[in-house]
């Protein structure tokens, strides 16, 4: 009872600790759609071929990374690397967080998933130790019906028994009087 108790704590503290890190993720994830509704050119944010992030501008498409798209305007002696740069490490930082996140929340799940096939594993045994105790007070109600009925049965036999030898102490002194009766004679 006390372990299952302390896998239900370790659970709890789990799930707060992942909603706290939910809530990391949700906050760091506005920051940048802040960071990136800041930025003058076009930017689209695609993971596995769906996009996250879209900021419609003039220009062509330039790559910066997998899945990170920066629409610019190439003007003549115009470009801005600095800043196509400092958007390229924030979502290389940003993509880094959401896997390291990814990561925690995997590692967090497998760990949830042993901690239910232990808590299944352990209502199991309890429920086979609570059929075995009522099996074992069944047979011990059991077992006191029987000592009790035997208890009467001895009564029953001692009663037989002063019976008996009631009868035989008669039977002995009618022995001992037909002796001297036939003595006498």
């Amino acid at each position: 009872m006390f372990g299952r108790k302390r896998e239900e704590e370790s659970i709890r503290r789990e799930v707060e600790r992942l909603q706290r890190e939910l809530d990391r993720v949700l906050r760091v994830n506005e920051l940048f759609k802040k960071a990136l509704e800041a930025v003058e050119e076009g930017v689209r944010i695609e993971l596995e071929g769906q996009v996250l992030f879209s900021k419609e501008g003039e220009g062509q498409d330039i790559k910066v990374a997998e899945g990170v798209y920066i629409r610019k305007k190439v003007e003549e002696g115009k470009e801005q690397p600095e800043k196509v740069l400092e958007v390229l490490r924030e979502v290389q930082e940003y993509k880094k967080n959401v896997e390291d996140i990814e990561r925690s929340f995997s590692s967090t799940l497998h760990e949830l998933e042993d901690i239910y096939r232990t808590l299944i594993n352990g209502l199991e045994l309890t429920n086979q130790m609570f059929d075995m105790l009522k099996k074992e007070a069944e047979d011990i109600s059991n077992m006191k019906k029987l000592t009790d009925a035997l208890r009467e049965k001895s009564r029953y036999i001692e009663e037989i028994t002063k019976i008996i030898e009631g009868i035989s102490e008669q039977t002995n002194l009618l022995a001992l009087n037909a002796a001297i009766e036939a003595a006498r004679a």
